[in-house]
Formats: structure tokens, C-alpha cells, sequence
């Protein structure tokens, strides 16, 4: 609906145009009583729609970060931008080994300008941002995400728990955690106190098992296991 401010004044502001021929018509008194009118036309065309601009930069991340966020919010349109969508290309992993659910895209960032993925493997794997305006004209980019295996991740220990996941909970991995760390320090003549860090704790799909990744520090320096070491952990040996 069109709108006029300060209708009742020499000048005035128009608000709610859209696509057509307005004509208007200012009335003027002078204190005599003598009047005068003249009309204005306004006429307002469409310009023509240009295309949305998709945009995003290719990301680089590293072990043991498992979580990526594509930002496309650099994308641009004349007009706005009214829908967004990520899409995986077809040879992108679509299940990783050991999970017992597997979805790349996490909530709803399909869909909104920066996607948040999760599931990550080492690899290089593309996806396709695609944008819409309001007159529906598209525009499409494709983005590269890279996950490298970093030395903090080769650094870390890989142990399994026989227990529901559900059950870990904050108090049993704070015990975890500190028996890990009086193990590690009796066993280090150069430190009594070992830093316990968890990277990922999750549950293995094939024996029901809690996944638990971590890395142990003292005095700045990584403790070093050796690569893809695989530990077994029975549920007394921690008083689970």
C-alpha cells in the first residue's frame, strides 16, 4: 500500500511503490484564499533481474577437528539472496566406518549460507553451493574441503570401552581422565603430572562400544604412541 509522509507539506516521502504509473496532484492556498494545482507523474519499471552471485572459499582443516564449516555467506544478489543449498558430490563418502548414524550436514546448515559437516575422513571432496533470488534466477559454485591428518592426530591413542553410550557420562569421563592421567605419570620419570585430551568420543556401530580418541601432554611435550595404536579396555581396568 502507498504511503505519504508530510503530505501537507512542500516536500513529501512516498513509501510502497510497485510496477505502475502514479499520478499525483498538489493543491497550494496563499492566505488571500487564491489556489493553484498541478500534477506529477511517477512511473516505475521493473529493471531487469540480475543473477545471484554464489560464493565460497575452499577450506583446509586437520586432525583431530572433526567438524567443518563451508561459508557461503559472501554470496551476493541486486535484490537479496531467498534460498541457499548444499549438495555433496556423488563420490563423497556417505558412511563412515564405526558410526552407528552417518549425516554430513548437520541440523538444517543444508540450507542456510554456512553448512556445518560433520563424519569427517581424511580426503579431498567437493560440494556445490547453490543460490536463489526472488525472481528465482540461480547461480551455482562448487567448494573443496580438505581434511588432513595432522601430528596431533598421529599422536593419539585409540581405546575402546565395553560400555552403552548412553552411560558415559560427564563424571565417568572425568574418572577416565584422571586415571588416565595417574597411569601415564607413574610410568614418566620426568613428570607427575600427564594433561589428558579427548579429541572424539563416539560409539562403534559393529560391537556397541564406546570410541574414544585422546592424547596425552606434559610439560609441552606430546607423549607419542605409535601410529594407529589400538587399545582394548575392559570395563574393571577403569572401574567401569
Amino acid at each position: 500500500m502507498l504511503k505519504i509522509v508530510n503530505r501537507d507539506k512542500s516536500k513529501c516521502t512516498l513509501f510502497g511503490f510497485q510496477e505502475g504509473i502514479y499520478r499525483f496532484r498538489l493543491n497550494v492556498t496563499d492566505d488571500g484564499g487564491l489556489w493553484g494545482s498541478d500534477d506529477a507523474y511517477i512511473i516505475l519499471i521493473r529493471s531487469k533481474n540480475e543473477a545471484p552471485i554464489a560464493k565460497a572459499k575452499d577450506l583446509s582443516i586437520t586432525f583431530p577437528a572433526n567438524v567443518a564449516f563451508l561459508n557461503g555467506s559472501e554470496s551476493s544478489d541486486d535484490a537479496g539472496i531467498v534460498r541457499w543449498l548444499w549438495t555433496a558430490h556423488d563420490d563423497v563418502p556417505a558412511c563412515i566406518p564405526g558410526c552407528h548414524t552417518f549425516q554430513i550436514f548437520l541440523g538444517s546448515s543444508r540450507v542456510e549460507p554456512v553448512a556445518i559437516l560433520t563424519g569427517l575422513i581424511p580426503g579431498t571432496f567437493l560440494f556445490d553451493l547453490t543460490v536463489w533470488d526472488h525472481s528465482d534466477a540461480m547461480n551455482v559454485t562448487t567448494v573443496a574441503l580438505t581434511v588432513s591428518v595432522g601430528i596431533l592426530h598421529l599422536q593419539s591413542v585409540e581405546i575402546y570401552l565395553k560400555k552403552q553410550f548412553g552411560e558415559f557420562t560427564y563424571r565417568a569421563k572425568n574418572k577416565l581422565e584422571e586415571q588416565l592421567s595417574a597411569t601415564l605419570s607413574s610410568q614418566i620419570e620426568e613428570t607427575n603430572n600427564v594433561i589428558i585430551i579427548f579429541s572424539s568420543i563416539s560409539e562403534d556401530s559393529s560391537t556397541g562400544r564406546i570410541r574414544i580418541v585422546f592424547r596425552a601432554e606434559y610439560v609441552n611435550i606430546a607423549f607419542v604412541q605409535s601410529d594407529n595404536l589400538s587399545l582394548i579396555v575392559n570395563d574393571n581396568l577403569y572401574g567401569y
